[in-house]
């Protein structure tokens, strides 16, 4: 290797860590939201979120992101225009098996981590 094709990979290496050492981890940004913020303070913080969904007077706003090649989501609540709750974080796959149960023992399994033995 001669000595300008390692300074050029030397300078691409030390451009990309500096890139992605700046990166802050959507877990970070979505652990410093607070009770109480406005929908534009979140907005402002993670942009736009995945999913919208209203349900009786009360929005929830789904995150999705990927962390080491696995998805993840988080919902925030909100009741007129307030955060009124943040939702643990979960694996998107963990959340899609719950709502694959065919029965309620099933379910149950399923929270508990226990494979199910039987299906319906």
């Amino acid at each position: 290797m001669n000595s300008k094709t390692l300074i050029h990979l030397l300078l691409t290496f030390g451009l990309a860590q500096s890139f992605f050492g700046c990166v802050t981890s959507m877990t970070q940004l979505l652990s410093d939201i607070n009770y109480g913020m406005d929908k534009s303070t979140v907005v402002e913080k993670l942009g736009s979120p995945n999913k919208v969904n209203r349900h009786r007077g009360k929005d929830q706003w789904v995150y999705r992101f990927y962390q080491e090649g696995t998805e993840y989501q988080r919902s925030i609540f909100f009741l007129k225009g307030r955060v009124i709750k943040v939702g643990k974080i979960y694996e998107t796959a963990y959340l899609h098996r719950l709502k694959s149960a065919n029965t309620y023992q099933e379910y149950k399994e399923l929270v508990k981590g226990t494979p199910s033995t039987s299906r319906q």
